[in-house]
């Protein structure tokens, strides 16, 4: 997040405050997503970026993410989400691709 500063590590400690979505993912996924995050630790918040919901355009910097443009990169590391430009979805259109049944659930185990 801006807050935040960009891309880190947290422990939540109060999971009131957070809505989680269960993604089913094989091991070998994880571990692809678990190594893709752990190369952007430290990378900068895109708030410039942001301006590609709204503008077609737009590319943002490469060296930097907002949140659900992070998501979705990572996410494509396993096959998820392949069909999706990272840097054009907001984080409400996510959750809903990720709760819904668009999301074909063989993507889930590669």
């Amino acid at each position: 997040s801006i807050r935040d500063k960009g891309v880190r590590t947290i422990t939540i400690k109060d999971e009131t405050h957070w809505t989680f979505v269960e993604l089913h993912l094989s091991t070998e996924a994880e571990q692809k997503i678990r190594v893709f995050c752990e190369g952007e630790l430290g990378k900068e918040y895109d708030l410039l970026g942001t301006l590609g919901f709204i503008l077609p355009t737009f590319r943002p910097e490469k060296k930097k993410w907002f949140c659900s443009e992070f998501v979705v990169a990572s996410l494509q590391q396993c096959g998820m989400l392949h069909w999706i430009k990272a840097g054009k979805i907001n984080p409400n259109k996510l959750y809903g691709l990720l709760t819904s049944q668009n999301v074909p659930p063989k993507t889930f185990n590669r």
